[in-house]
């Protein structure tokens, strides 16, 4: 019970620091078209911007390792399914690539979206040394949202590591 209240706790200041930046970033910039084009503003959970990584420090795999589908796939399912288990969600539990994250008949709310979508974001950067912005203008203007469905997601991630690559 305890580790699971740390973990919502956890996702909870994860979903309100990435509304923060979201938010920080319209009132430093010229309008809501850079609101979802920009770098974030990152803040750590105690308010403090943290300080930046120096990747001679980082451990070998992080310096010289790219996640493959999937490893990606892996990555949003296992986050999916701490999801399931916080928040008592036999579909979030038994998730697979499959299941839709966004839209009509979805197993997340939009709050539990945000949620997913941070986490994500922290997982890539924590594992990998990946800095992308899921929640992005490419994102948000296309005719199929990239959150329609797992395999998607991963598809999505994808094409942003091979844009940041390029």
């Amino acid at each position: 019970m305890i580790n699971q209240d740390y973990r919502v706790r956890k996702r909870l200041l994860s979903a309100e620091s990435f509304l923060l930046a979201r938010f920080l970033n319209y009132i430093f910039y010229a309008g809501p078209s850079h609101l979802l084009t920009t770098t974030p503003i990152s803040c750590s959970a105690n308010g403090r911007t943290p300080h930046s990584t120096n990747k001679s420090t980082l451990p070998l795999r992080l310096q010289t390792m790219h996640p493959d589908r999937a490893t990606i796939a892996q990555i949003i399912l296992e986050t999916l399914h701490e999801l399931g288990e916080d928040l008592n969600n036999a579909q979030l539990q038994a998730a697979d690539e499959s299941t839709r994250l966004f839209g009509a008949r979805s197993v997340l709310d939009s709050m539990n979206l945000v949620n997913f979508i941070a986490e994500v974001e922290d997982r890539l950067s924590d594992d990998f040394d990946i800095q992308i912005i899921l929640a992005n203008q490419s994102a948000m203007s296309r005719t199929h949202s990239p959150f329609r469905r797992v395999s998607s997601c991963v598809d999505y991630i994808m094409e942003l590591m091979a844009e940041n690559e390029s």
